[in-house]
């Protein structure tokens, strides 16, 4: 007699999210995304603000992993996006403070999206940079590609030249982070 067992388990939350699960043996597909970094702006007062530039996406991740014995117990952490006045939870950084009117504030960070068992990381994926205030922020890193801009140009080209890269990167989708096991 054989059992299949196949589980779909997609968390997708607004802002910041742990949980813990228990995967049963079998073999299963995990996929994580980055946040993206947060937005820039510009305050003329309290109320009045204007949209400067986008923050970068997060990066895509993937794995396979198999249970082969008893049941794991596996740490799921969503990535939020980044913000103007902080970085996205659990780990995007925070953006620069300015004070004078117009101020104009970068975003923070977006927070990476992960899976761990216990204290080991099994698959990590980036959150993508905040923009600044005269230019979009940058894709998170992973699968064998980066993203590069040449100079005097604002377009993004992505290759798989290692001469770009000083670690791997690719950008991925979404403004909060996701995990599809």
């Amino acid at each position: 007699m054989i059992f299949l067992f196949y589980q779909d388990i997609i968390f997708d939350k607004g802002g910041y999210k742990e949980e813990t699960i228990k995967l049963r043996p079998s073999l299963y597909d995990i996929e994580c995304f980055g946040a993206q970094g947060g937005t820039s702006y510009s305050y003329t007062n309290r109320d009045t603000y204007t949209k400067l530039k986008n923050g970068g996406p997060g990066s895509y991740a993937h794995a396979k992993i198999k249970v082969a014995y008893s049941n794991i117990s596996l740490s799921v952490e969503i990535g939020a996006q980044g913000y103007t006045d902080s970085g996205g939870q659990p780990d995007g950084g925070d953006p620069a403070k300015y004070d004078t009117y117009p101020i104009k504030k970068p975003g923070g960070g977006g927070g990476s999206s992960r899976v761990s068992l216990g204290d080991i990381p099994l698959i990590v994926a980036a959150g993508g940079s905040g923009a600044s205030i005269t230019r979009d922020g940058s894709p998170g890193g992973g699968n064998n590609t980066c993203f590069y801009k040449e100079r005097g140009n604002d377009n993004y080209f992505e290759t798989s030249e290692k001469k770009y890269m000083t670690e791997d990167r690719n950008g991925g989708p979404g403004k909060k982070g996701l995990v599809i096991i």
